[in-house]
């Protein structure tokens, strides 16, 4: 199965920080390149790999053991991450960039926050330096024992 979207539904406005002087103020640019999902916190459009802020996803391949025994949480996580993009306009702001075509960022699916809403499955963790809220919103998710915490 592809984990290639559909390029005709999909546009993407991205905020890519520009490298000259005025690498503190950001430009928009916008593509219709196909989204790529290569993880539960991580997509690539074009070159540009995008991971999401303040989540920390099951890696593609891993599994994760629960009480009824092993289950393939990292296919799971790709497989929502690919439902909450698909025919969506995607609008990611830059937090950080880790390299020229490698950033992080805030991203939403049609003004949905991915990284809450995989944190709403229970398809990923909070990092360390999420937003506060993103905490809460995992505690919910372990309370109801979604995804990772069933």
């Amino acid at each position: 199965m592809s984990r290639v979207l559909r390029r005709l539904a999909v546009a993407v406005l991205l905020h890519v920080a520009l490298p000259d002087a005025a690498a503190a103020q950001q430009a928009p640019v916008a593509s219709a390149a196909p989204i790529l999902i290569i993880d539960g916190d991580t997509l690539a459009v074009g070159p540009l790999i995008i991971d999401l802020h303040g989540i920390e996803a099951p890696t593609a391949g891993e599994d994760c053991r629960d009480v009824r025994g092993l289950w393939r949480c990292g296919e799971a996580a790709i497989i929502a991450l690919r439902i909450l993009v698909r025919n969506r306009e995607l609008m990611c702001e830059t937090l950080s960039v880790r390299a020229a075509t490698h950033i992080e960022a805030q991203c939403l699916a049609e003004g949905e926050d991915l990284a809450a809403r995989m944190l709403q499955e229970g398809l990923a963790r909070a990092a360390p330096d999420a937003p506060p809220h993103y905490q809460a919103i995992q505690t919910r998710a372990q309370h109801h024992r979604r995804g990772l915490w069933r």
